[in-house]
């Protein structure tokens, strides 16, 4: 299933690596960059990338916006838990319609899937930085890189790629099905759930969505497809309706079922910055569980009772970054 794909060229899409990877002309070489150095492949320069953010960040969450956890809220409104404590400290509403999926990325903005749209927010505040529209029909997740490039995961069966802070898709590729997630990997290999009639998949577009490499990948579900994330040793969580499921590379098989909670409808999930704690958003039990990772502990709820219906939770960047 493939779809075109469309370089968006921009004068500004944080950085000159992140227009090398959309296949832009940036009037330079990688020489340019690296006196002596030849072409980089997308990995190579994905690792570079991490490398830069690990010495600049280092481990610690130290830089803006990743003090709170932000659950997004089906009745309109995402809501700020203070980490380790789990209090309530407010919430934000503006330019919201329909919260679902929710990301933060390296810089500590707060990205939020919302059906016509996906709304951005810097560090701190209340209304959006900037809104993604174009050819959104229904944003139900969200992912970003670390070059800051957006993935959109649209329920009606498709995801699209955004250069940062362009409202252009520059990648398309048509998943099939009712698409429910994204995630990414340390690589910037793409993953996406979806479920078509009874067949829930998961389908990887390794090195990114230009060109829509679209493979299925072997693993079946016992339920339903819907959020996913990707750890440190790039095994996918799925959020697995009833369960959370664990799929070790190269993602044939469910290798752990993960439920200390016997959760009614688990729709999302995501691992904190450092990676040792898994929020896992239920809108029917109406509050996210805190689960430690990689034991698979459950540690306690958080959102009751200033959450009605948790899509989604977030604390920090995808801990592969």
């Amino acid at each position: 299933m493939k779809m075109v794909s469309r370089p968006i060229c921009a004068r500004s899409i944080a950085g000159a690596l992140t227009m090398l990877l959309a296949g832009c002309n940036t009037g330079f070489a990688n020489s340019d960059l690296t006196p002596g150095a030849s072409a980089m492949s997308r990995t190579e320069l994905y690792a570079l990338e991490h490398a830069r953010e690990t010495s600049v960040h280092g481990q610690s969450d130290t830089y803006p916006g990743l003090k709170d956890l932000y659950i997004t809220d089906g009745s309109i409104r995402v809501a700020l838990f203070r980490n380790k404590s789990y209090k309530y400290v407010g919430s934000i509403s503006y330019g919201l319609s329909s919260p679902d999926g929710d990301f933060l990325n390296t810089g500590g903005y707060l990205y939020v899937a919302n059906g016509p749209n996906i709304q951005v927010y810097s560090p701190g505040a209340t209304t959006p930085k900037f809104t993604y529209t174009a050819g959104i029909q229904d944003a139900v997740d969200v992912a970003v890189d670390i070059f800051w490039n957006a993935y959109e995961a649209d329920q009606n069966g498709f995801v699209n790629e955004y250069p940062s802070f362009m409202n252009y898709v520059s990648n398309s590729c048509s998943v099939g099905g009712v698409v429910e997630g994204v995630a990414l990997d340390k690589a910037g290999d793409v993953f996406v759930s979806t479920y078509v009639g009874s067949a829930n998949l998961i389908v990887e577009y390794p090195g990114g969505l230009s060109g829509c490499p679209e493979k299925v990948l072997g693993v079946r579900l016992n339920y339903a497809a819907f959020g996913i994330a990707v750890d440190k040793h790039n095994n996918l969580i799925v959020a697995d309706e009833g369960e959370v499921d664990e799929v070790p590379p190269p993602y044939t098989n469910v290798s752990r079922q993960i439920a200390p909670n016997n959760w009614l409808d688990a729709q999302a999930v995501h691992l904190s910055k450092s990676g040792k704690l898994l929020f896992v958003a239920d809108p029917v039990d109406q509050y996210t569980s805190v689960i430690a990772w990689p034991s698979g502990k459950y540690v306690g709820p958080v959102g009751l009772p200033y959450i009605r219906y948790p899509m989604s939770a977030v604390d920090g960047p995808n801990s592969t970054y």
